[in-house]
């Protein structure tokens, strides 16, 4: 695959509404940074709640994952009027 079918891809799957997002991925469509986003945003009451799947590698505790679309309309239920 070439780079740029690559990061066509990669767009795709952050535009998909069903897609999983990591802390990361949160932070970035907040225009926040990671630490702020784990330390404020991701502990906010309403914020939705993050999605664990095991890995399969023993007692390792699954990273937060968060569904793109509740994410989106947490941000939403947030405009000014």
């Amino acid at each position: 695959m070439s780079e740029i079918e690559e990061l066509a891809s990669k767009i795709a799957a952050a535009l998909n509404p069903n897609a999983l997002w990591d802390i990361a991925a949160v932070a970035v469509y907040l225009h926040r940074s990671e630490q702020h986003t784990k330390q404020w945003i991701v502990k906010q009451d309403g914020f939705p709640h993050p999605l664990r799947i095991p890995s399969g590698k023993g007692a390792e505790k699954p990273r937060p994952l968060w569904r793109a679309k509740d994410v989106t309309a947490w941000a939403e239920s947030h405009v000014e009027v």
